[in-house]
């Protein structure tokens, strides 16, 4: 059984599936008491006071809570569901870096988006700073470097990012 909603506000509507992905309407509750409250905690990892971000399989590429290596559903019962996934030991071998100025950044992401072809527009909401780690290159041992990681909207709506390294100001392609 997969719960899928998974911003449970108070007035969000919550179904379920079975394996095969179809609605189970057998698994919806009529009334909630105290007895079904839980918490949903997302850990990601800090290095050098800025968290964690690498891309998963190249499935769940979105900086955000939701892939957050750690998560966990605690009840009053105890923990009802934890997921760990690439928790890495870091060492701490690398000096500081320079950044890049922030117009090279910019200019980087305008050329990216300029070079779609049509009346799209584009709209970059939210730029954080992260430690990238590249999971392409190495086996066990990984390649960790600060990194920008914008997002904003498509005309549309679809969410987007862009990944731009920190020290150079280019894209990093995943």
């Amino acid at each position: 059984m997969k719960l899928v909603n998974a911003d449970l506000t108070e007035n969000s509507v919550v179904y379920y599936e079975d394996m095969n992905g179809h609605i189970d309407k057998s698994q919806y509750k009529s009334q909630w008491s105290d007895a079904d409250e839980c918490y949903y905690f997302f850990i990601n990892q800090i290095y050098r006071g800025l968290p964690l971000y690498h891309v998963y399989n190249q499935v769940f590429g979105d900086a955000g809570d939701i892939n957050a290596p750690v998560q966990a559903v605690v009840s009053g019962e105890g923990i009802e569901w934890l997921k760990i996934e690439k928790v890495y030991a870091l060492s701490d071998e690398q000096d500081g870096v320079s950044l890049a100025d922030i117009d090279a950044v910019v200019k980087t992401v305008a050329d990216k988006f300029n070079q779609v072809l049509g009346d799209t527009a584009y709209e970059m909401t939210k730029a954080e700073l992260y430690y990238y780690v590249d999971l392409s290159s190495g086996m066990g041992t990984y390649d960790v470097k600060p990194a920008w990681i914008l997002s904003g909207y498509q005309k549309g709506g679809k969410k987007m990012q862009i990944i731009i390294d920190v020290q150079t100001a280019e894209e990093i392609l995943l």
